[in-house]
């Protein structure tokens, strides 16, 4: 009996194995005053910081939310995530995208809701429109780097001012530790075999916003220029660019990395050829992705857009991306389909001022848009522009300003299975198409499938509706 207990006593000792990981905020300055988020994983609660960052961008405040708010956390397994609204009741929620079915439970100021993979949601609430809120649930880091390399660049948890154009170098790791804020943006030249990962902040907040027109790229967040080769980010948070979130001349890989932006010429993501961006999550406010490269692949992304740019933008001058592949996206709001002011840069898909480019071969497929959008494409250049599909795709809402396709050479536009507003796009009626110049007509297909598609969506509201 007594070997029993002694047993019994060594193995209580033990700790309970953690797969849930949550990191510190660098200050509560920072710190959501409308939101509180535990996670919740075999009756141990986990309380996860929530950050609310105010919009910049003050002149727009009208046709834009008034604050961010999110949070990050890492986890395996099933967890519980519970949501508290710091004044009020819930009432109702919609959780974004549609397609994930969450269906989260409510009562009075609390919901709850549960998950068995990573996700990036929206959250958003009755009265709460002015304060989206974001959970960002990641999967357990796997690429942690030695300290104590001195090819690592180590910052840990809390406040760092690293200023503006922090400088990158090839064969280095720069590692953000979870609860890290870096105020300042990182820039490089030629640099290959670069890593920036881990589940900190990158923030512009304190470089002054005037745009690259004005100021060239300084306010870049993330510039790679003049080529490069074998880089990668990953895992972490860009916030308050006063240009681009991330921007690279060379060849890159981008993944599970989350922007949002306030300005004018808050751009996503621009890369170079052979390139990938993957499973990222961005609320920019102008274009989302450039298409500008060869061979760029972008797959599995959430996009919350703003009043101004296009999810996806061919070109903006005489850029010639071809060969290129888009898939599973979605597509969670839309604040330019309230709008009718200066749509000419905000379809869907987009080249707003094609100059003598060639644009080809671009493959669109499994697209969800859980709202209105401004259009589903607008085509405008002095060019050509050939061999573009768009398929499988469903838009919940319907598309608010007329699609076009102007100037030069536009041909081989196929909308397969595109269904909008309930209704399978099979005429340019469909889309009030606007033709202009030496184009030539789109071929619709409408196949069973669509339905399918419809079908799978599911349903996803409070459970007090």
């Amino acid at each position: 009996m007594k070997a029993l207990l002694t047993i019994f006593l060594v193995f209580s000792l033990i700790p309970v194995r953690a797969d849930v990981w949550v990191y510190p905020g660098p200050d509560l300055s920072f710190e959501s005053s409308e939101y509180k988020i535990t996670v919740i994983q075999d009756g141990i609660e986990y309380p996860s910081f929530v950050y609310g960052d105010a919009n910049q961008f003050t002149d727009k405040l009208s046709s834009m939310t008034d604050f961010n708010h999110w949070t990050t956390f890492s986890f395996s397994g099933t967890i519980t995530v519970r949501v508290r609204k710091m004044a009020g009741n819930i009432g109702r929620c919609i959780v974004y995208p549609v397609a994930e079915n969450i269906v989260p439970q409510i009562e009075g100021p609390e919901l709850t809701f549960n998950l068995d993979k990573p996700k990036k949601l929206f959250l958003e609430m009755d009265g709460q429109y002015e304060h989206p809120l974001f959970i960002f649930a990641d999967p357990p880091e796997t690429d942690i780097p030695d300290k104590n390399n001195p090819d690592v660049v180590w910052f840990g948890p809390g406040i760092h001012n690293i200023g503006p154009r922090q400088p990158l170098e090839s064969n280095k790791t720069y590692y953000l530790e979870g609860g890290s804020y870096l105020k300042g943006s990182l820039h490089g030249s030629s640099v290959s075999n670069v890593k920036i990962i881990g589940r900190g902040i990158l923030s512009g907040i304190d470089i002054m916003h005037c745009g690259y027109r004005a100021c060239g790229f300084d306010g870049v967040g993330i510039h790679m220029f003049n080529g490069g080769s074998n880089q990668l980010i990953e895992g972490i948070t860009v916030t308050d660019p006063s240009s681009y979130c991330i921007l690279s001349r060379g060849q890159i890989v981008c993944r599970n990395v989350k922007c949002f932006g306030w300005w004018y010429e808050t751009d996503g993501f621009g890369a170079g050829d052979d390139s990938v961006l993957e499973d990222c999550f961005f609320k920019v406010n102008d274009d989302v992705v450039k298409l500008y490269p060869q061979r760029i692949t972008v797959r599995n992304l959430v996009i919350y857009q703003q009043m101004n740019g296009a999810p996806f933008q061919f070109a903006w001058s005489a850029q010639n991306g071809k060969d290129g592949s888009v898939s599973d996206i979605d597509i969670v709001a839309c604040e330019v389909a309230a709008s009718p002011l200066w749509t000419s840069n905000k379809p869907l898909i987009n080249m707003r001022n094609g100059v003598n480019n060639n644009v080809s071969n671009f493959t669109f497929s499994n697209i969800r848009a859980d709202r209105d959008i401004a259009a589903l494409i607008g085509i405008n250049t002095t060019g050509t522009c050939s061999g573009i599909t768009i398929k499988d795709m469903v838009v919940r809402g319907n598309q608010k300003f007329p699609s076009y396709l102007k100037g030069g050479a536009v041909s081989n536009i196929s909308i397969e299975n595109v269904i909008i507003g309930g209704k399978c796009v099979s005429m340019d009626s469909d889309i009030g198409l606007q033709v202009q110049g030496s184009v030539a007509a789109p071929v619709y297909r409408c196949m069973t499938a669509g339905k399918e598609i419809i079908n799978a969506i599911g349903r996803n509201v409070s459970s007090s509706e």
